[in-house]
């Protein structure tokens, strides 16, 4: 079963197993305890190379695992304009564990809370715009709605698009996930 798990994983988040993005997020089929044992190993297994695994939600749809740097989240949510954002959804900031407590209840209150961009890296001025806009009027998309800097979002899609080749080829070629993930 770890397979399929590790395959999902570098499917999803091979941006962020490279430090090329400060988090992703997959869903895992519903099962009983299977995929908690497995993010539980992985995270512990990876928490040295900086990268943590967590459940933020579970349902009867699935299981939904946050991936992310965590240096890299916390020094976000440091970020001035980005924490007084978050302020106005109920986060303090200064404290990573319980914005990350705050973002599972908000996922339980609505399915994709749009906050949530800033916990997966995107712009700031891209979650305000696609708030502002109500996902309209964008310049581009791709792994979010830009509303500004078109030509450098362009680039960091491109990126995560090679990036995601070259790690499937190397996950099926055998490289475990430990070696696929960077040290931060």
């Amino acid at each position: 079963m770890d397979s399929v798990f590790e395959a999902r994983l570098v499917e999803h988040c091979a941006p962020t197993l490279a430090g090329l993005k400060l988090a992703s997020l997959f869903c895992l089929p519903p099962d009983k305890g299977e995929a908690a044992a497995w993010v539980r190993r992985c995270d512990r297994a990876l928490a040295h190379k900086g990268l943590r695994l967590r459940l933020i939600r579970s349902s009867g749809c699935g299981q939904l695992v946050y991936v992310y740097r965590e240096r890299l989240l916390r020094r976000t949510l440091e970020e001035t304009a980005v924490a007084r954002f978050l302020s106005g959804y109920g986060y303090m900031a200064q404290d990573m564990q319980g914005c990350l407590q705050r973002l599972a209840l908000r996922l339980m209150e609505q399915e994709f809370p749009h906050e949530i961009g800033i916990f997966l890296g995107y712009p700031l001025h891209d979650v305000e715009g696609f708030i502002r806009h109500g996902g309209r009027n964008y310049c581009c998309k791709g792994c979010w709605k830009v509303y500004a800097c078109r030509k450098e979002a362009e680039k960091t899609f491109a990126s995560f698009h090679k990036c995601r080749r070259i790690y499937r080829q190397c996950h099926r070629a055998g490289t475990t996930i430990d070696r696929l993930t960077i040290a931060a």
